[in-house]
């Protein structure tokens, strides 16, 4: 199988490896990462590699490096998982993992392709998302993209015994929530 990559100007989005292990547990595992995940305990190899095991090689998980151009630095991963073709949907989650990264819209570029690439190549309808209420930075992030807010989950995740709010945001392949 060949490495898919899906280009644009600033960034590339290539297919993840067994090679990207240690740059994923370092970003993962990062307290500025990790602070905006739901699930926040420290990312082991044994994990990540069934991860890609049992959820990428089969399928379940769509995963890409965003690579930096100019440099082609990795600078952190973006996926679709959970991909439900029955029901034409799928679950986002994205991470900038090198800070010198950071407020350059390479989020927002690689959050618009990997968008176009579920409903364009994955045949998806709705590609949906879970945030916590307080990352408005995040937030905006996932607007610029088109993605609106469809609910508030109240005291939805504990973490560290403090309950948070969990918004959920989708995009449309039609553009449409056909409310």
């Amino acid at each position: 199988m060949g490495v898919l990559i899906l280009d644009n100007e600033k960034i590339y989005l290539r297919e993840i490896s067994f090679s990207d292990t240690d740059n994923i547990i370092k970003w993962r595992n990062s307290l500025y990462v990790k602070q905006n995940f739901i699930y926040q305990k420290d990312l082991t190899r044994e994990e990540h590699e069934s991860w890609i095991k049992t959820k990428v090689k089969c399928g379940k998980v769509k995963q890409f490096i965003i690579i930096e151009k100019g440099n082609n630095n990795p600078i952190g991963s973006v996926y679709l998982r959970d991909i439900d073709y029955n029901n034409s949907k799928a679950e986002f989650g994205i991470f900038i993992g090198e800070k010198t990264a950071l407020n350059k819209g390479y989020g927002t570029i690689a959050t618009n392709m990997i968008t176009k690439y579920g409903f364009n190549q994955l045949g998806l309808n709705k590609i949906f998302l879970r945030v916590f209420e307080n990352n408005v930075h995040a937030i905006r992030s996932y607007e610029k993209s088109n993605f609106i807010q469809e609910g508030l989950f109240k005291q939805d995740v504990c973490i560290d015994k403090k309950f948070y709010n969990i918004i959920f945001m989708s995009i449309f392949k039609n553009g449409d929530s056909n409310d």
